[in-house]
């Protein structure tokens, strides 16, 4: 991979790709879990009068998690969904396994 290929792809993209399959699932499985509890947070409804902008980015951050806890995880699951399509149709066979692990039945002599 020469320069021009990181350029082009991009440094986040390329150093997903080179993630394993498990790690893409742990870190949107983490990503979602962690974003969600903030997410979850309760926001203040009573404002005194000085303190109107402190509620308000409150309200941003708490919005702004609740569109990055779905957002995120779906970032991480994109390569291993990028990777799945580039798979040759014989490498997937009936049943979602590979086709070594189904071969075909033997023939018997006619």
């Amino acid at each position: 991979m020469g320069i021009e290929h990181w350029r082009r792809e991009g440094i986040c993209m390329g150093v997903m790709r080179c993630l394993p399959w498990w790690a893409c699932v742990a870190l949107a499985a983490f990503t979602y879990v962690a974003l969600h509890s903030l997410a979850l947070r309760p926001r203040t409804i009573i404002v005194e009068p000085g303190a109107i902008y402190s509620a308000v980015a409150g309200f941003l951050v708490g919005g702004l998690m609740e569109s990055l806890q779905y957002l995120l995880p779906a970032v991480w699951i994109c390569p291993l969904l990028a990777r799945l399509a580039r798979l040759p149709a014989e490498a997937v066979g009936p049943g979602g396994r590979g086709a070594a692990a189904n071969p075909p039945p033997p023939r018997s002599p006619a």
